[in-house]
């Protein structure tokens, strides 16, 4: 069976303009939230996507997007809502939020999405883990999502998981087939794109770390327009928020957020197993 790929790749040198935040007043109930209200901007986006291409028949096509990226994510206080139930109430807060990305090279806006975060406590008995961050997300090619998660607070820089971009078929398929993820140039190896989220905090002095973690395996769901599930079905989302309060060297102090996250879309069947691949949809920034 042939194999084809074509490859579609941006990668300009990054630019040196460090992330810049603008704060606005915390509002209370928020949580770990809280430190998200402003517009936070950012210029070390990176976009890693695997898509569907028409090709010859009997030809087995994908395309390879590969871009940088600068992003303004903007949050706005929502206020309280009131959850009403046979025997008790429940209260969230949140926030609304608006993301713009543009590409570097072509300096065109190639994405905006908007939602959702909210936080809320459960009345007694709490559930295992205590789910109690909520992000609800609308994207343009006819995407809504609802992934649910947890925070947590350490001391220090964060840690991050490995996020492997290839596609999860690669053993069978084997390395020829993942040989355009190789024949880039991007800061990180496709074993692990948050490996870049890392060297960019090697030499800052990070006092302390909130992590905000939601899927949609802990009880959400992807919900795609007919074509989009037909084409490339994006089935599962995760995502990694991470508000660092970072020390200059005079010793004053600044947030800063690096985030990452993944879309697995599935298309294209594997001529071994003739279950469809997964293809990661990686996505990270410093803002």
């Amino acid at each position: 069976q042939l194999i084809t790929f074509l490859l579609t790749v941006v990668c300009v040198a990054l630019a040196s303009a460090s992330p810049s935040f603008t704060p606005a007043t915390n509002s209370s109930g928020l949580g770990p939230l809280a430190p998200l209200e402003g517009t936070w901007v950012g210029n070390k986006g990176w976009n890693v996507v695997a898509l569907p291409f028409t090709g010859e028949p009997n030809e087995f096509v994908f395309n390879l997007l590969i871009f940088n990226y600068t992003e303004t994510l903007t949050f706005t206080p929502i206020g309280a809502t009131t959850n009403r139930g046979v025997t008790n109430t429940q209260t969230t807060y949140g926030f609304q939020y608006e993301q713009v990305i543009t590409e570097i090279e072509t300096n065109t806006i190639v994405h905006k999405e908007n939602g959702m975060w909210l936080t809320y406590d459960y009345p007694p008995p709490p559930p295992s883990p205590p789910l109690t961050i909520a992000r609800m997300s609308n994207i343009p090619h006819g995407d809504t999502l609802m992934a649910l998660g947890t925070s947590t607070i350490t001391q220090g820089p964060p840690t991050f998981a490995d996020l492997n971009i290839l596609p999860l078929d690669v053993d069978v398929l084997g390395p020829s087939y993942v040989a355009p993820y190789y024949d880039v140039n991007m800061p990180f190896p496709p074993e692990n794109m948050n490996a870049y989220l890392s060297e960019v905090i090697s030499n800052q002095t990070i006092i302390s770390t909130t992590h905000i973690s939601v899927s949609t395996d802990n009880g959400g769901m992807v919900t795609n327009i007919p074509f989009v599930t037909k084409n490339a079905n994006v089935d599962r989302f995760s995502c990694d928020f991470y508000i660092e309060t970072v020390q200059d060297a005079d010793g004053a102090t600044y947030l800063q957020l690096q985030y990452t996250q993944n879309s697995s879309m599935k298309f294209l069947q594997n001529p071994s197993t003739d279950e469809l691949i997964v293809w990661p949809h990686g996505n990270i920034n410093t803002l």
